[in-house]
């Protein structure tokens, strides 16, 4: 069965908000401390521990403060991360990693090959679906030199990059004389990352905080102070916008209220395609979806854009039926 297939059958949202007001710091040189404060509307973090931690919740967003990826993945655009660059090899379904000299963790041991290989196995070891189709297709991981590293496949792997966003590199001094039990059970209470921030304090239900670090690796964050902070509702999380009580909202659903934030001349609305998307996947295995006829029918039954200025208030697009890189638009998907 072609992947494709149920792509582009999918009914594909993405959301372009995010909803940041001014902010009530500003980094004036007197020696004053800058904070700056997002709300969140999905649940505080559970976990300091990178190996537990699910992608793509509060807690992934946590994690990535104090953590860092070997590759970001932003605005359908990939950017160095811990690695300073990447290239692939054809002919032996090779992707070769080069770590960033000045890779630091906080406790100021260097980034090095040893702290990757052993991160990716430990994820395909222990980890909660960080990565899985990556760690599914995987051979060897082979360690060149301090700063290289081979990740060889059976097969080309075009997850690959991607997936390298989702999975926290850890400093293997710290983590690897533990077994995996012990490492699925710990807490880390005292993280030791290579990310801009170090967590200062944690409430449950209310906020995390966290310093920054004035040693990180690519400089000095220009806040003091990072704070998230848990709103139980949309509408809890509005009246905290509307009163400067914080600086942003990484989770905005109430698309109906933005026509008030935009008149409100202490608010500054920034709006970007979305990363994600919201899809719908039908189970081929049953009628009357292992039918192509009925799948094609229903693709084109369905009034997409009627959803999508249901769900997001019109603040929406329709993206690709198919999710594709830049570098194959136009490309025309398959039916079967």
């Amino acid at each position: 069965m072609k992947k494709s297939r149920i792509w582009f059958l999918g009914i594909c949202i993405v959301l372009v908000l995010s909803v940041l007001p001014l902010a009530s710091c500003n980094d004036t040189g007197t020696g004053e401390t800058v904070t700056y404060t997002v709300g969140d509307t999905t649940g505080l973090a559970l976990t300091n521990n990178p190996f537990v931690a699910p992608t793509g919740s509060s807690t992934a967003a946590h994690i990535f403060v104090m953590y860092e990826p070997l590759i970001n993945f932003a605005a359908m655009k990939y950017e160095p991360g811990l690695a300073e660059s990447w290239t692939w090899e054809g002919a032996t379904n090779t992707w070769i990693i080069k770590l960033n000299s000045k890779a630091k963790w906080s406790d100021g041991n260097p980034v090095t090959a040893t702290d990757v290989k052993f991160t990716w196995e430990k994820v395909g070891e222990v980890g909660v679906g960080q990565a899985s189709s990556t760690i599914a297709a995987l051979d060897t991981i082979t360690i060149v030199d301090d700063r290289t590293v081979r990740f060889t496949f059976s097969a080309p792997h075009a997850l690959f990059l991607y997936e390298c966003s989702d999975v926290a590199i850890v400093p293997e001094h710290i983590w690897g004389e533990m077994t995996n039990q012990e490492i699925v059970d710990y807490t880390n209470p005292e993280p030791v990352g290579s990310g801009p921030f170090a967590l200062k304090e944690k409430e449950e239900g209310s906020h995390i905080s966290y310093d920054a670090r004035k040693d990180y690796w690519r400089g000095a964050p220009h806040i003091d102070v990072y704070i998230m902070r848990a709103y139980a509702t949309h509408e809890a999380q509005l009246l905290a916008i509307k009163s400067g009580e914080i600086d942003a909202t990484a989770s905005y659903m109430l698309y109906s209220a933005i026509p008030s934030l935009l008149s409100d001349p202490k608010i500054k609305v920034y709006s970007f395609p979305a990363d994600r998307t919201y899809t719908f996947y039908p189970n081929h295995r049953f009628e009357p979806w292992n039918l192509k006829a009925f799948r094609k029918a229903v693709s084109i039954g369905i009034d997409r854009s009627n959803i999508i200025n249901y769900a997001a208030d019109s603040w929406g697009f329709m993206p690709n039926l198919i999710e594709l890189a830049p570098t194959f638009e136009g490309a025309v998907p398959e039916w079967a």
